[in-house]
Order: structure tokens, then sequence, then C-alpha cells
């Protein structure tokens, strides 16, 4: 069974807007080729912005095989495949795939670029799982908490997919990579779930078709079945890999 990763990013939030420019954000986030295709761009925040969601899911995907993966941003270089042809970079919800390499392997990409977001979910399984990952971009109402939302947001979502009731669904987190784990009751499950919130944005994605199926293909040494047994208060703990702090766990790089 695959792992999934996602991330978000909120291309009006006022910390966002004026990255493209900074070169010594720049710098220490991407590689020299990733550097020149943000300058080089009609579009620089949303170049930028592209890179880091993709960046921040591959990371997220590989912390569930490995606790220790390197959380450097610039050891995860991506490669987008071209757009279709005569699309415009300004096109608002243009998708682009892509492949992003990291210290265990690679992650597939697939992106929702709009005037306000840039949404991006990955696997480590082959291209088809890909179309088998459910997800959800949703606004969050003013002033509510982003963790709380994001995590019920899943839960129903999740009850809606599985035709459970979203009451029975605990969302817990796991001892040692902070990856959210999804039990029925008290019953672990088989359901791999990315949670991710940035400014009025909220998202989540998963896969799972049964949710209790044998974890097939995961090896000794992968994501620890233990949790710790208390409900996954959001995204917080699953951290990712960035040089800035957001509400959703991004960790300053020393």
């Amino acid at each position: 069974m695959p792992y999934v990763g996602n991330d978000i990013v909120d291309l009006l939030e006022p910390g966002n807007r004026g990255k493209s420019r900074d070169a010594r954000f720049l710098k220490r986030v991407f590689t020299a080729d990733e550097c020149l295709k943000v300058l080089l761009s009609r579009e620089g925040v949303l170049a930028l912005w592209t890179l880091w969601a993709a960046k921040e899911t591959a990371f997220k995907v590989m912390q569930k095989h490995d606790p220790h993966v390197s959380s450097r941003p610039r050891h995860y270089p991506v490669l987008l495949f071209p757009p279709p042809p005569n699309a415009s970079e300004k096109r608002d919800g243009l998708p682009l795939s892509g492949v992003v390499t990291t210290p265990r392997g690679s992650v597939h990409v697939r992106l929702l670029r709009t005037s306000r977001y840039v949404h991006c979910i990955g696997t480590d399984a082959p291209w088809p799982a890909m179309d088998a990952i459910q997800w959800r971009v949703n606004e969050r109402p003013a002033g509510s908490d982003e963790s709380r939302q994001v995590r019920e947001e899943a839960k129903r979502h999740m009850a809606r997919h599985f035709r459970e009731a979203p009451e029975a669904i605990c969302i817990r987190q796991a001892a040692g990579t902070g990856a959210p784990l999804v039990y029925l009751g008290d019953r672990r499950t088989s359901i791999d779930l990315s949670m991710s919130h940035d400014g009025r944005f909220t998202a989540h994605a998963f896969w799972g078709k049964n949710p209790f199926a044998a974890d097939e293909g995961r090896a000794p040494g992968r994501m620890p079945e233990t949790s710790t047994r208390h409900d996954f208060a959001g995204c917080r703990a699953e951290l990712a890999s960035g040089d800035r702090v957001r509400t959703s766990g991004f960790q300053s790089l020393p």
C-alpha cells in the first residue's frame, strides 16, 4: 500500500508574496536550476510555491519511511513535466505532474495551481496509484482553528468514502514520525492520511480501499504501527522541511 503526502500554499498570504525575490531564501531552499526557474518566470511567486509544495509533499511521504530522512529542501530536487501545449503559465486550475528525487527514492507528484493557492499530492507508489488518492481543498471559516478544521474535514471525507460514522474515526499521532494514523474505534486501519493548512486553506489526502486491509508491501522498518494514543490535534506534528515557520508545522533550518 502506498504512502501519500500533500501540501497547500495560500498564494495571497502576506508572508508568501515576496519570497520570489528573496535571494537568501531561494539559495537556502532551492537548487541552482530551481532558483533560475523562479527568477526567470513571469509568475515568480507561483513558480516558487509550486516547487515548494512538491518538495514538502515528497518529504512528508519519505518521513513515513524514515523519521530521520533529511529535512533540507535542497535535497529534494523537483522535475516538473511540461504543461499541455498552448497552456498559459497563469491559467487558473492548470494541473501539473512531476517527480521529486529524495534521499530515499522518488515521489510522484500532481499539483493543482489556481490564482489563490497551490495544492500538491504525492505518493511513492507507481503512477496509477495517484488516481486512487482521495483529496480535498477547503477554505476555512474566518477565526476557526486550522488544526481542528483540517482534522474534522478529513474525518468527514473518510467517513463518506468508507461509509462509516465520522464519530467512529479517530486520528492519532504516530510515535517517532508524528504522521497521522487513522483508527476506527480502537482498531488501526490501513488508511494513509496527510493533512496540511496554510492561511485561508486546509487540505488533506488519503489512500485506502479497505480500511482493514493487510499492510501489503510495507517492509520492516517503515512507519511504526504504534501511536501516542492521543487524538491528533491537527497537522502540526506532520513535520515538513522548509525554513520558515508556519502553523502547519514547518520547521526552521539551522
